[in-house]
């Protein structure tokens, strides 16, 4: 069975953070983190940046007509977006091995390398974070 997390937040984020949340269809609840100044955890901000990289990414691959990778992280994404850990571990498979995502798109390549590499980034300090908390469901 795979885990879920849980993401903080009771209405009283920021306008524009929530609706980020809102848009990609997760539902906020309040949880014991770190807060920023803004009142949001660290996590939801990875989180969030993630889910903004993911889309940025699946967009520029569609656009050079690579519908595989951009299909694997539309799936990653939907799984992180609704709290499945599974989506993060998956996620990062994309980029180790012969023929992974990083192969085709190289972090130095100034468009959609740059992109895989801070998604790769945040994939691993999330997955960091719930194995930190012993699950996703903290």
């Amino acid at each position: 069975m795979r885990s879920r997390w849980l993401l903080s937040g009771d209405g009283d984020v920021g306008a524009a953070f929530a609706d980020l949340l809102c848009g990609v269809g997760i539902v906020l609840r309040r949880y014991d983190a770190v807060m920023t100044r803004s009142g949001i955890s660290a996590r939801q901000e990875r989180l969030a940046a993630l889910l903004a990289a993911l889309t940025e990414a699946e967009d520029r691959l569609r656009q050079l007509g690579d519908d595989h990778w951009a299909g694997w992280l539309e799936r990653d994404r939907v799984r992180v977006a609704q709290g499945d850990a599974f989506g993060l571990e998956h996620l990062k498979q994309a980029f180790g091995g012969m023929g992974s995502i990083n192969d085709s798109y190289p972090h130095d390549d100034g468009d959609v390398g740059s992109v895989l590499a801070e998604i790769y980034r945040l994939a691993a300090q999330l997955l960091a974070d719930h194995e930190a908390a012993g699950g996703l469901e903290a």
